[in-house]
């Protein structure tokens, strides 16, 4: 199965979970092809959001979306680049989110139910919520390790 990966990750945090996500799959047998969202640096916070990288979503079995919390919402960079697609593929879609902040109702929820009405406002599949990650948990760890196996299984089933 050719799964892609489309993420934001300013920090460095989501990126990382999504290599461990792309290398369990590519052991599995997948293609498993990680595409950065990328913006054109900002000097102030409220500044806006100008997309550098967008990357496009076709040619894949089965698409992940990945991005951070921030200000208790979905990054403005991964909202901006979800509001410009102009259709997503009729294919099974999951999604994640990492955080700094302890608790889902911090952000995480809202985050991920921002990602997935963008998804669905373009013609996506309901989207399966693979995993939450708060980085600063003493449970990252453990985290990480049940959104990759979540991910695995959603990616076994789809097929």
């Amino acid at each position: 199965m050719n799964i892609g990966i489309i993420l934001y990750s300013e920090t460095g945090n989501t990126l990382a979970v999504a290599q461990r996500v792309a290398d369990t799959l590519q052991a599995a047998g997948h293609t498993a092809e990680i595409r950065q969202v990328t913006i054109l640096s900002r000097d102030k916070a409220d500044a806006p959001v100008v997309l550098k990288t967008a990357p496009t979503v076709e040619g894949f079995d089965l698409l992940i979306f990945a991005a951070p919390v921030q200000a208790f919402s979905l990054c403005r960079a991964m909202t901006q680049y979800l509001k410009q697609l102009k259709t997503v593929p009729s294919v099974p879609i999951g999604c994640y989110v990492t955080q700094g902040l302890p608790k889902k109702w911090m952000g995480g929820n809202r985050a991920y139910n921002t990602m997935r009405s963008l998804l669905m406002s373009h013609g996506a599949m309901e989207p399966v919520r693979l995993g939450h990650v708060h980085w600063k948990s003493s449970e990252r760890e453990e985290q990480i390790a049940q959104l990759v196996s979540a991910t695995a299984k959603f990616a076994a089933t789809a097929q």
